[in-house]
């Protein structure tokens, strides 16, 4: 529980305190956040019990110049959930996160009406700090920026940290910009890279968008898209070049939707670890009964359900694991450096508990339950096509025995998939 801003806190507590029964308890968190616990009451009757204190707190609110009220989440823990105090309060808090947002926009909506928005006459400043913004922009974004003083020194480039460790650069600030980065562009791409920073040297051109080929610190070659633009004072003296790079064969293997990589680096991926013969483990997830979900609300919903759930699997995923969006409503786990399939048996776990409730995503309630097959290579598949059938075999198994589980592959279960094949043949032959 969380007093508005603007509340008495001591009204609210108190109010709350007064409906605990024997049993139930309440502990400040800190600030104006209280943790209450009902021992006795559903959910729905939690739910009925604080609304009607918000009411009666509404109503005592009119005879005070201030407003008193509180938001909540509630999260219901059944005996069989395995969870800890830390997970049980994230629960509750990401429900009392969007218990506040659906206040604050609704605030927002009754303000708006009774105060129109209009711009001043007078000219509005907007100040903030350069130096924090850049910072944060090279932060936040998978771009590499990078900026150049050219009234002080327009030979020195500052370049983001992420580009500096993906090409080995000395360091973010880089005297002789032009040579200790031209040295990693591809002798075929060194002229119109060249020609590009020299029409911007020369003052000919105010605007710079080339494209050309560099080596990153594993010595592969990558393709990069440079812009930039020059700003002037007022003189027309060049004081700043500034600018992005966009890594384009990073963009190439990363699934729009979910954020994680994609189909096609998971072949690159797997063609690699085949050929080097590491021992790894290959799990593939499906989303259960996804299909419903598209259809009692949309494919827009279903889309943002997926990029939910991917952040869901990314949230519990040991660190030797990576993460790939297949088709449709599969995920494909690579589990490299595991040898142990009781450490895999736990990572499912974890997931199975995120997932076994019922979620609110933008005010829509949805419940999605998760099925995997794994195989391990080489024992189950020492060719990335076998592997991925037989991981498929294991899955498929997962789904006839009631869904949400993970089962292992087993050698029988090809074996069965063929004699229903042969089956099915010899049906048809016969017809």
């Amino acid at each position: 529980m969380d007093i508005r801003r603007g509340s008495d806190p001591a009204k609210g507590s108190g109010k709350t305190r007064s409906s605990l029964q024997t049993g139930d308890f309440a502990i400040r968190l800190g600030g104006d956040e209280f943790l209450l616990v009902f021992q006795q009451l559903s959910k729905k009757e939690v739910r009925n019990l604080l609304d009607q204190i918000l009411n009666e707190l509404e109503e005592e609110s009119r005879e005070f110049p201030y407003t008193m009220g509180f938001c909540f989440g509630i999260t219901q823990i059944m005996a069989d959930m395995e969870l800890s105090v830390k997970k049980i309060i994230m629960r509750a808090d990401d429900e009392m996160y969007l218990s506040k947002r659906r206040y604050h926009l609704e605030q927002s909506r009754k303000a708006f009406a009774l105060r129109p928005y209009h711009e001043s006459e007078e000219v509005r400043q907007f100040s903030y700090d350069k130096d924090l913004l850049l910072s944060a922009l090279m932060q936040s974004s998978d771009d590499y920026i990078y900026v150049c003083n050219m009234k002080e020194d327009p030979s020195c480039f500052r370049y983001s940290r992420a580009m500096v460790e993906e090409f080995d650069l000395p360091s973010e600030i880089v005297h002789d910009a032009a040579n200790v980065w031209g040295a990693r562009i591809h002798e075929a791409d060194q002229k119109i890279f060249l020609e590009g920073n020299q029409e911007i040297a020369d003052g000919r051109v105010d605007f710079h968008n080339v494209e050309y080929r560099a080596r990153n610190c594993r010595g592969e070659w990558v393709w990069l898209r440079c812009r930039g633009h020059v700003e002037r004072d007022e003189d027309g003296q060049p004081v700043l070049f500034a600018g992005i790079i966009t890594n384009l064969g990073r963009k190439n293997k990363i699934d729009y939707l979910s954020g994680q990589f994609n189909k096609y680096e998971l072949e690159d991926t797997l063609q690699m670890m085949v050929a080097k013969e590491e021992h790894f483990f290959m799990m593939i997830l499906d989303l259960d009964g996804f299909s419903s979900i598209n259809k009692l609300y949309n494919h827009q919903f279903g889309d943002e359900v997926l990029a939910k759930t991917a952040q869901i699997i990314q949230s519990v995923l040991p660190e030797y694991a990576r993460l790939y969006r297949n088709d449709g409503d599969e995920f494909i786990v690579l589990l490299r450096s595991c040898t142990d399939s009781n450490e895999i048996a736990g990572f499912y776990h974890r997931l199975q508990q995120e997932l076994g409730h019922q979620r609110i995503l933008n005010g829509k309630k949805y419940h999605c339950t998760i099925s995997a097959g794994c195989a391990c290579f080489p024992k189950d598949g020492d060719d990335m096509m076998s592997l991925t059938k037989n991981v498929g075999y294991a899955l498929e198994a997962s789904k006839r025995n009631g869904k949400n589980r993970l089962t292992f592959y087993e050698k029988k279960m090809s074996e069965t998939e063929l004699q229903e094949l042969d089956m099915l043949e010899q049906l048809r032959y016969s017809m």
